[in-house]
């Protein structure tokens, strides 16, 4: 009993930071150890205090019980303990690393004639692990300098293009600024729309994705995924790279 509860008290200070924050403080850890002393009284201490404190306990009621929890228990267990603390740290910075979107997110650039689209698109990528910037989420104050902030914070950029997308001024934007601070842009079409005058130079030959109906979304899907991971990819191995000297 001793051992199960000091292992879920240093598992609630890791993996559980969420409810450690709302339930630990109304926790208290109090164990009964059988003690020793021959007094014939039945001795409480509180051995959480003991094993995560070096100051006096304010509820020890025998010294001899104190003892054997400082000599035969604490030794033990504050090893343990540490090994929880770390196990769980090196496993978290793991999950981090791993994270499909954790360097950037994916930005969401499209007409809001899209929208219930896009949604679903955001629905998806976040379920996959991505964080997705779309501006329903997002936006506050300054349009422009939100729009500004979601491109150089993105990892890669998709554009719903459609004919009101190509009217749009906050789309062209949004698209002409991924394309000078080379984001890589993946484009989804909703109809048959092929781009022209601004927007075709920056969509030129890339692949898309048709993605009007829930049947065609499915269908792209997982080529959209793995397009979509290997731009990520590129993005993240390119920012490790070290600094030289360009190759003409």
């Amino acid at each position: 009993m001793v051992f199960s509860g000091v292992m879920v008290k240093a598992f609630l200070e890791t993996a559980l930071t969420s409810i450690k924050q709302t339930w630990a403080p109304r926790i208290e850890y109090t164990f009964c150890l059988a003690c020793t002393c021959g007094s014939g009284d039945q001795h409480y201490i509180n051995l959480a205090e003991i094993l995560t404190d070096d100051s006096e306990s304010d509820n020890v009621q025998c010294p001899e019980l104190e003892m054997v929890a400082k000599q035969e228990f604490k030794p033990k267990f504050t090893a343990k303990i540490q090994v929880v603390h770390g196990a769980a740290g090196k496993l978290k910075k793991e999950d981090e690393k791993d994270a499909p979107g954790k360097q950037g997110h994916v930005m969401i650039s499209y007409q809001w004639g899209t929208q219930d689209r896009m949604k679903m698109i955001r629905d998806k990528l976040q379920q996959e692990g991505y964080q997705v910037w779309i501006d329903i989420d997002k936006i506050e104050g300054s349009i422009v300098e939100a729009m500004g902030n979601a491109v150089d914070n993105a990892t890669v950029v998709l554009a719903c293009i459609t004919q009101d997308y190509q009217k749009s001024q906050n789309c062209r934007a949004e698209a002409e600024y991924a394309y000078k601070m080379k984001v890589p842009i993946i484009p989804l079409k909703v109809g048959h729309f092929e781009a022209t005058s601004w927007l075709g130079p920056i969509i030129g030959t890339k692949m898309y994705y048709r993605v009007d109906t829930d049947e065609k979304l499915n269908e792209c899907w997982p080529g959209l995924l793995r397009d979509l991971e290997a731009k990520v990819k590129a993005v993240k191995e390119a920012k490790n790279k070290p600094a030289g000297k360009s190759v003409k």
